[in-house]
């Protein structure tokens, strides 16, 4: 007979059988009347076949029909038999492997002694779970009821894993009566990635040497640097005998870098009879921290979201090229003949990449609750240790400036152009921030706060946070996780 049928025949039976048909009104005035709806420890006369199913994980067996005479073995399966039939569960005094996932309208039942004819006892079962979280309540419209059970949580498993001995979601009327809630380690986050080397710049190229006039030797092409790179100027072309000699061009120009009071790259030029060399090329900027984890990350169905890892650090900037180099002096040059073409600039030195961020540490939550209906009545609440923060990958090395181009050489030996300026070195890579330490809380909610009456509470020490990838980037360390009795979200944090 299911559950909804024997309230049914309970109206008709009253008088006649002491059986009470109300399911949410305990009426411990009417003295000889076996009340099903309440507690084993209050009726111990609600221990009956018709009103459970029964559970022990040493004489049990899932192909029972869950009876005294035959129990079934595990909780799942105790479950999946009661939301057809009594909807209540009565668990042995025993330890019970796995976690468990409520069903709606189950009500479940622990410190049952198999062994002294199924009554009430003194104590606590035990439901040993393998995963987080370790009782799961989800949807639920009727409600749930959870006495006499000790939940005893695992660490969490892989990088930033939680442990979360209770998950609330969208779970209404969810009464838990003399229960522990036992959460476990949250696991350590792990470092970010080291930042990629910047690539290697190209040489300018050696400026052509003298031709006969009329033909105009060319100058040395700018290096060019790899994809993004920025280019070295070209060298001054030579140009025939008694004509001016031409500059390098200046590399800013050609790549396009803001010009600053200190600004670079050049190119070389002549000046009274002397040909110049081109500028070295600018340094690029180093790259910006990443910014550290911060106390907590965010709750969603699945639980705790570790989203407080420290951001990724941003890549150096290019060098600048290098200048060319001017023509060498071709006045007092017959006019069949022509000085040499300066060198080309060296091409600008690619930045370090940014370092990656550490990942975040795992939570260690008694309950969690997200728009939720929870009511907790002499319930004893654990979290562990929040898992710590991992350390900021270390910024990216810059790669250096490539050598301006030689200049040519005149159809007089000493008529030689210049050699383009060296390209400048890039920006090191920032550094990538510490994630943020995993927070230590008994009950962290969303929506509705949990209703707490009687019960104690025991929060572990919150997990440190990760340092940054570089020395003296404070700004970059992962702040430590948060350390709550209780917590409130009230908005999602961002990623």
């Amino acid at each position: 007979m299911s559950y909804r049928s024997l309230f049914d025949a309970c109206l008709v039976l009253t008088f006649a059988t002491g059986c009470s048909a109300t399911r949410d009104v305990i009426d411990d005035s009417t003295a000889g009347v076996c009340v099903p709806t309440k507690s084993p420890k209050d009726a111990p006369c609600v221990l009956q076949d018709e009103l459970g199913v029964f559970a022990s994980s040493q004489s049990g067996d899932d192909t029972n029909l869950g009876t005294k005479a035959l129990p079934v073995k595990t909780l799942d399966k105790a479950m999946a038999l009661a939301s057809r039939t009594t909807h209540r569960v009565y668990a042995c005094n025993e330890v019970f492997d796995g976690s468990l996932v409520l069903s709606d309208g189950v009500d479940v039942f622990g410190v049952i002694g198999c062994g002294t004819g199924w009554t009430a006892v003194v104590g606590k079962t035990t439901i040993a779970a393998t995963t987080s979280p370790g009782i799961t309540a989800k949807d639920l419209t009727t409600g749930a009821r959870l006495e006499d059970l000790d939940v005893i949580t695992p660490a969490g498993v892989g990088p930033s894993g939680s442990s979360i001995a209770l998950l609330g979601v969208r779970a209404k009327n969810l009464k838990l009566h003399s229960v522990a809630l036992r959460a476990g380690r949250g696991a350590d986050g792990v470092s970010g990635t080291l930042g990629d080397p910047g690539a290697n710049a190209l040489a300018g190229a050696t400026g052509e040497v003298s031709a006969t006039c009329p033909a105009t030797p060319s100058g040395g092409l700018g290096g060019a640097g790899a994809i993004g790179a920025a280019e070295g100027g070209e060298g001054g072309a030579g140009d025939c005998g008694s004509l001016e000699s031409r500059d390098g061009e200046d590399a800013i120009t050609k790549s396009a870098l803001t010009c600053n009071l200190d600004c670079c790259g050049f190119g070389g030029e002549f000046l009274l009879g002397v040909c110049g060399v081109g500028q070295t090329g600018c340094t690029g900027a180093t790259g910006l921290h990443g910014m550290g984890g911060a106390t907590e990350g965010s709750l969603d169905d699945r639980g705790y979201l570790a989203s407080n890892g420290g951001k990724n650090g941003s890549a150096g900037v290019i060098g600048g090229g290098g200048g060319g180099g001017s023509a060498g002096d071709s006045e007092g040059l017959p006019v069949t003949s022509s000085g040499g073409a300066g060198g080309g600039g060296g091409a600008g030195g690619s930045g370090g990449g940014g370092g990656g961020g550490g990942s975040a540490g795992g939570a260690s939550i008694a309950l969690v609750s997200i728009d939720s209906d929870i009511s907790l009545d002499g319930v004893d609440l654990f979290s562990s240790t929040g898992g710590a923060g991992g350390r900021g990958g270390a910024p990216g090395l810059p790669a250096a400036g490539a050598n301006g181009g030689l200049g040519g050489t005149g159809s007089s030996l000493t008529v030689t152009g210049c050699a383009g300026g060296k390209g400048g070195s890039g920006g090191g890579g920032g550094a990538g921030g510490g994630g943020g330490g995993g927070p230590s809380v008994g009950v962290f909610y969303k929506g509705n706060k949990p209703s707490i009456t009687a019960g104690t509470m025991s929060v572990g020490a919150a997990g440190v946070g990760g340092e940054a990838g570089t020395t003296g980037a404070v700004t970059s360390n992962g702040q430590a996780g948060s350390r709550n009795q209780t917590l409130e979200q009230k908005s999602t944090n961002p990623l």
